[in-house]
C-alpha cells in the first residue's frame, strides 16, 4: 500500500483507506484481489468498472470537496459506472455494514507523523506567532 489514509463517514468509526492516483494503481482498483477492510480512494476518478471481478463492490462518486454525489452498492460483475461530476471515487467490496450516502462528506487526515505540530510557547506564555 503506498498511501495508507483515514476517513471519517457521518461521524462513524475511522476505516482504512487506500489511495490510488497513479494510471496503474487506479486501473487495477479491487481487481484480482480477494474482499479485504479496506477503501480504495480513485483519485481523480469518474468512471469505473467491474470486468473481471469476482465479488460484488460499493461505490460512492464525490466531488472534488469530497461531497458524496451518487452511490451504488452490490455492484455485481461486467458493469461500469460513471459521473461526469465526480472527481473521486471511493470503492470496497460489498459488505452489509454502513455505507457513504449521497451528501456525505469524505474527509480525510494523513498519517499522525504528518500533521502540523502546535508552536511551542515562548517564555512569555505566547506562541511564537505572536498568538
Amino acid at each position: 500500500m503506498r498511501n495508507h489514509w483515514r476517513f471519517d463517514q457521518r461521524g462513524a468509526a475511522v476505516e482504512p483507506l487506500e489511495l490510488l492516483t497513479s494510471p496503474q494503481e487506479k486501473m487495477r482498483g479491487l481487481l484480482f484481489r480477494k474482499p479485504d477492510g479496506l477503501t480504495r480512494l480513485l483519485l481523480p476518478c469518474k468512471d469505473v468498472h467491474t470486468f473481471g471481478m469476482r465479488y460484488p463492490i460499493d461505490i460512492a462518486f464525490a466531488d472534488d470537496r469530497g461531497r458524496v454525489l451518487e452511490v451504488h452498492r452490490w455492484v455485481g460483475a461486467r458493469k461500469r459506472r460513471r459521473c461526469r461530476r465526480a472527481s473521486m471515487v471511493a470503492e470496497r467490496f460489498s459488505a452489509g455494514t454502513p455505507w457513504f450516502e449521497v451528501g456525505d462528506l469524505i474527509a480525510m487526515e494523513g498519517p499522525r507523523s504528518c500533521r502540523k505540530r502546535k508552536s511551542a510557547p515562548d517564555r512569555r506564555g505566547l506562541n511564537r506567532k505572536g498568538a
